[in-house]
């Protein structure tokens, strides 16, 4: 192999390609350079709590120290490692292996060779799932979640437990929307971005109902919108269309008062997301699915009525938290009061982001219009207790008080 201007750069760009491509197996560091505490080093994947880490086993003279890194911070903490505490790594893929070697004058050279093994081991510690979603879907490859061979790339496989968790969910919801089996089903995606979850419901759907599913993504990036509808085309995903637009801008034949059986807004911000609900309800949606981010209507009207309940709105971070809460708990209550059972679910775990709170509202079959009265009167209430004035969702819907 030619020697590069800089092979340990070219070492760490090759394991990086290796973690993103899915083909890594494992990596060795050794030769110890003079002062280290480790003899060697071995790096592994393993899967901790569904999510793909970096393992790194040193082995020093008394005893085996382990560390586990995300999968994103590996080829940072192989850097600071290389030439540093081990002069010598070995990398090991399915496709090949790498050995970077470093001599006493202090150059570098890489050695490419046949791979010593082609199959890859299992990750440890966490038994395989079953998910909704295939990791063998062709769609996954295109959008850069799976490698061509069909196997969830460790980097992205938090965004595929997200997907399949999404897919869960709706799996948990249809059974009450009142759905039609003789009819396709029609979607709207508003904010659709690189379409990941639009995919995965456009291929749930499909298996599911003998009818062709109608699914329209709308995102306002022109590239996005290029890029999936390419993905849509080759996969053969002939009721799945995206469209350049923004929100409350209505695709054809979907106009405002027309049916929608479903209406998914994710992480629309602040207001997009009332907006978003509002055109679900007006749409006669079957089911609303939201993720809100960014709620700032609320904050800087917040006024936490009586003295006990004052620190909450006392110290900056508790009182944009506490804004927080109530927006969501206004939009359920005035999801409630507009004919729609509502649930609370946690999309995603807290510990990857603060943002995971869904919103899931099923419109019912019959308005049981005591129950949307408690629930305006509940909203009322709220209002008095913490101090807000205006609502967007309540604006949109006419409902002011």
């Amino acid at each position: 192999m030619s020697e590069s201007n800089d092979p340990k750069q070219d070492f760490l760009e090759r394991l990086q390609q290796s973690l993103d491509s899915g083909n890594f197996i494992r990596l060795s560091l050794g030769k110890p350079a003079k002062g280290s505490r480790s003899k060697k080093c071995v790096i592994s994947l393993v899967k901790i709590r569904e999510r793909v880490h970096g393992q790194f086993v040193f082995t020093n003279t008394a005893n085996v120290i382990t560390k586990n890194h995300d999968i994103q911070a590996v080829s940072g903490q192989v850097s600071t490692l290389l030439g540093t505490d081990f002069l010598s790594a070995s990398l090991f893929t399915t496709g090949h292996d790498l050995q970077y070697i470093l001599n006493k004058k202090g150059k570098a050279r890489l050695v490419k060779s046949k791979p010593t093994q082609k199959q890859k081991s299992s990750q440890g510690h966490d038994r395989k799932k079953s998910y909704f979603v295939d990791e063998k879907s062709g769609w996954l490859h295109p959008l850069g979640v799976a490698t061509g061979e069909g196997v969830v790339k460790p980097s992205m496989y938090s965004k595929f437990r997200q997907i399949a968790k999404f897919i869960e969910i709706i799996d948990s919801t249809l059974k009450g929307a009142g759905l039609e089996e003789d009819r396709p089903v029609c979607v709207t995606d508003i904010g659709s971005g690189k379409g990941y979850l639009t995919f995965a419901l456009y291929a749930y759907l499909a298996e599911r109902f003998s009818v062709q599913p109608q699914v329209t993504g709308i995102d306002r990036k022109p590239d996005m919108i290029k890029l999936c509808n390419d993905v849509a085309s080759r996969a053969g995903f002939g009721g799945l269309k995206f469209e350049c637009g923004e929100l409350g801008e209505h695709s054809a034949g979907q106009q405002q008062g027309s049916d929608i059986d479903i209406l998914i807004a994710l992480h629309a911000c602040n207001t997009a997301t009332d907006e978003a609900i509002y055109q679900g309800i007006t749409s006669k949606a079957k089911l609303i699915v939201c993720a809100p981010c960014c709620q700032h209507e609320i904050a800087p009207q917040l006024e936490v009525q009586g003295s006990a309940l004052a620190p909450l709105a006392q110290h900056g971070l508790f009182r944009q938290r506490q804004a927080d809460l109530v927006t969501d708990i206004a939009r359920t209550l005035l999801l409630e009061s507009a004919g729609y059972s509502v649930k609370v679910i946690e999309f995603i775990s807290s510990e990857h982001t603060s943002k995971n709170v869904m919103i899931v509202g099923t419109r019912s079959k019959k308005v049981q219009r005591k129950e949307a009265k408690e629930a305006m009167a509940q909203y009322l209430g709220l209002k008095q207790a913490f101090g807000f004035k205006t609502h967007k969702l309540e604006t949109l819907l006419g409902q002011g008080h």
